[in-house]
């Protein structure tokens, strides 16, 4: 009941702000403390870069859900071993316009591999496990914070070979997910509401009819925590959502842009990769 409660509050304030056309772009910049708000200067904007075994990415794909009159900035930044994000959005819902996000392994949508460790067949992976901590000044407007990650029938990806997409959502404002409600899963590391659906992209030009698409949705927001997704990845296999000989191409991790504006800040994330090479790997910041 408390979660189903918190909803309701949650949209009544983004209703509110969406009449009233608020913007506190300015005032969510000062509510960070002043020593973090030192990743914010200009000096350590970035473009797309790979830093060691990971990518971090300002990814835009939505943005041509933009109306010629309506701003949307979105900028990555560095310092030291930190990442931060920033977004200025409309205030008109237009769906997921940007993902500002850190990758690793191979996109399916182009680049290189950051690890030798993807991609990987499903079966081969015996753990596959990430921490993070997160801070994020934002509106109570739509977004999330979420992994996403590629399930592809090739180990040298592309787009067309692309057959799942799982998501899982770590906090949410207001945002839901595509598909139909499945069932509500306790994991070792919480509970999660499951989603599913096919993601129909033939008119899109991308070289596939679309793919499987699925979230695991987290019942307790959070911005810091621990997520085993090898948990997650085998009960997909168990209920034959996925089979366990396609390759997870890529791990991802960020923010879904819709209409909120605002900061984040990743203090912390770190992956860790077992498969059949002998050792696990741990990918982390520094």
């Amino acid at each position: 009941m408390k979660y189903y409660i918190e909803n309701i509050k949650r949209h009544l304030v983004y209703i509110y702000l969406l009449i009233k056309n608020k913007k506190y772009f300015s005032k969510l910049y000062y509510d960070i403390p002043s020593e973090e708000r030192k990743l914010f200067y200009v000096q350590n904007k970035i473009s797309d870069t790979l830093e060691g075994s990971f990518f971090i990415i300002n990814n835009k794909w939505g943005a041509y859900k933009i109306k010629a009159n309506e701003i949307y900035i979105q900028n990555i930044y560095k310092l030291k071993n930190k990442i931060g994000f920033s977004f200025i959005t409309p205030n008109k819902n237009r769906g997921v316009i940007g993902f500002p996000e850190l990758l690793i392994g191979k996109s399916p949508f182009g680049g290189v591999s950051t690890t030798s460790y993807l991609p990987c067949y499903l079966y081969k992976i015996y753990a596959l496990e990430s921490s993070y901590d997160v801070s994020m000044y934002i509106e109570p407007k739509k977004y999330n914070l979420v992994f996403d990650l590629w399930i592809t029938k090739s180990d040298v990806p592309t787009v067309k070979d692309i057959v799942n997409e799982i998501m899982i959502w770590e906090d949410r404002n207001v945002a839901r997910p595509a598909g139909k409600y499945i069932k509500t899963v306790n994991f070792s590391f919480g509970k999660y509401k499951i989603y599913h659906t096919w993601m129909d992209r033939s008119s899109e030009n991308l070289g596939t009819n679309g793919w499987y698409f699925t979230a695991f949705v987290r019942q307790d927001r959070r911005r810091v925590g621990n997520v085993n997704l090898q948990e997650i990845i085998q009960l997909m296999i168990n209920d034959e959502l996925v089979s366990k000989y396609r390759y997870l191409s890529s791990v991802e991790f960020g923010n879904e842009v819709y209409n909120a504006t605002g900061y984040t800040i990743i203090n912390q994330y770190d992956l860790l990769i077992k498969n059949n090479l002998e050792n696990p790997i741990i990918i982390d910041l520094k």
